[in-house]
């Protein structure tokens, strides 16, 4: 500030460098024109700059698939590590009349099939276990309880695929027994994660799933 300059003149010495283009500040600490100092301090406009525009990074001719959206489980595979809902993020860099786009198309009897007019009921109702418990896993891809239910809106009832969805209820919506079966009933002695089935059962499922048996 002019103040500022006015004190640190006081130590440098007049005949100096330094001195002279201080003095260059006259015009505007003490002008003989105080119109010049009125206009030079007035407050300084500020200009607000509208960021640029991002482009657009999808592209108007992406590929269409299942343009409604999905109606079964995002993490339904449809094989080579695929799921419904990494397709539909791929389908996002591909072009709407491009060959890719024509075979991913191909999976929307998979991903987004009509809801049937008699969806098969499996676990009508309810699922009575966790829907992360898995039915099945085969070529990278998993089958839960949960995913069951969503796929079963679009089988009708009576169709082969709802028979073999049927099939599943034991694991995901078993009867209640009115007398389980009641294995090691003091309860576990060993870790409930001790393997009983050849990597196919431990101390802990089998107890628990026992409970679904007479």
């Amino acid at each position: 500030s002019c103040d500022e300059l006015i004190g640190y003149a006081l130590n440098v010495d007049e005949s100096s460098d330094a001195c002279t283009e201080m003095k260059q500040a006259e015009l505007i600490c003490c002008p003989d024109d105080p119109a010049v100092s009125d206009a030079t301090n007035q407050p300084t406009k500020q200009v607000t700059t509208a960021p640029p525009v991002q482009p657009d990074d999808t592209d108007e001719n992406f590929c269409s698939v299942c343009s409604d959206g999905l109606t079964v489980d995002e993490d339904l595979g449809i094989g080579r590590g695929t799921t419904c809902g990494s397709l539909l993020a791929d389908a996002l860099d591909v072009d709407e009349s491009s060959d890719m786009c024509s075979d991913m198309k191909e999976a929307e009897s998979i991903c987004c099939p009509t809801s049937a007019e008699s969806p098969c009921p499996v676990c009508s109702e309810g699922l009575t276990v966790d829907g992360s418990v898995v039915i099945r896993e085969s070529d990278g891809t998993t089958l839960t309880c949960g995913g069951l239910v969503v796929d079963a809106l679009n089988a009708e009832e009576s169709s082969r695929t709802c028979s073999q969805m049927m099939s599943a209820e034991t694991i995901c919506c078993p009867a209640s027994i009115e007398n389980p079966c009641t294995i090691c009933p003091e309860g576990l002695t060993v870790d409930e994660d001790l393997d009983v089935g050849e990597g196919t059962y431990t101390c802990g499922g089998l107890v628990a799933d026992a409970l679904n048996f007479e």
